[in-house]
């Protein structure tokens, strides 16, 4: 019986993680209508998180409780970035770079499948889609998207957000 609650404590954060990406989904689609061309990319990457929480396989192994933190921390600091600030370069080209960089990083979401987690933990080696080429696709996809938008809307806030996920994420 001592197995019973952790397991109902695990899925219980499932939801709840599943239902905050949920809610983050609408922001961003509401953000697409409101005129963000980005908005619907990050409607999908938020609405496909939510989705894979809720999919996803058991983990064989889990990692430390340190590690899960720094993941999710991790996973949620791109909502500290600030919209302004002086682009360093054209706007377009700061948005070309985060729609390729969201482009990898749900090409890679879309490769992990079940096996998606944002806490690491070991539910198999996945070798197809982007993974073929790149070790962490989705993490190269996030830095070069929340890149193409500090590059974009520069600050010393952006610039110290973006050096802490990056540190982060390694």
């Amino acid at each position: 019986m001592a197995d019973v609650k952790p397991v109902y404590l695990s899925r219980f954060v499932d939801y709840a993680a599943a239902l905050a990406w949920a809610a983050l989904a609408g922001v961003r689609l509401r953000q697409m209508v409101d005129g963000n061309p980005l908005g619907f990319l990050l409607a999908l990457q938020a609405g496909l998180v939510a989705w894979l929480i809720m999919r996803r396989r058991p983990a064989q192994e889990e990692s430390r409780l340190a590690w899960r933190v720094l993941a999710w921390g991790s996973a949620l600091l791109p909502l500290a970035f600030q919209v302004g600030g002086m682009p360093l370069l054209p706007l377009w080209m700061a948005g070309t770079l985060s729609v390729l960089g969201l482009g990898l990083a749900i090409w890679a979401l879309m490769s992990l499948g079940e096996a998606f987690g944002v806490a690491p933990a070991d539910r198999g080696l996945i070798v197809r889609g982007p993974y073929q080429w790149i070790r962490h696709p989705a993490y190269a996809g996030e830095l070069i998207s929340i890149g193409g938008f500090v590059l974009g809307s520069a600050s010393a806030w952006n610039g110290g957000v973006f050096i802490l996920l990056a540190v982060s994420l390694l």
